[in-house]
């Protein structure tokens, strides 16, 4: 258990990295949306490794992919 938390910890250190590499470069359009791809996809780990979501019922599973899925495309909106 201990094994996977550190491995996540590790793919988020990278994610956090990278997107901060590509906010160097951002302007608008691609950059944007891959920042914000990056953001959704680490929102997800946290909640599926750290907060144990992967254990709850599939109804708490579909609702936070949709919310993060929804809010991602509200950031996209607004940050295009």
């Amino acid at each position: 258990m201990k094994n996977n938390l550190y491995t996540s910890f590790i793919i988020l250190l990278v994610i956090t990295l990278l997107s901060t590499g590509i906010s160097y470069f951002a302007t608008a359009g691609l950059f944007t949306l891959m920042i914000v791809v990056l953001s959704i996809i680490k929102f997800g780990m946290v909640g599926f490794s750290f907060m144990e979501l992967r254990y709850a019922h599939s109804f708490w599973k579909a609702l936070f992919v949709l919310y993060s899925l929804l809010i991602g495309f509200i950031f996209t909106l607004l940050l295009s």
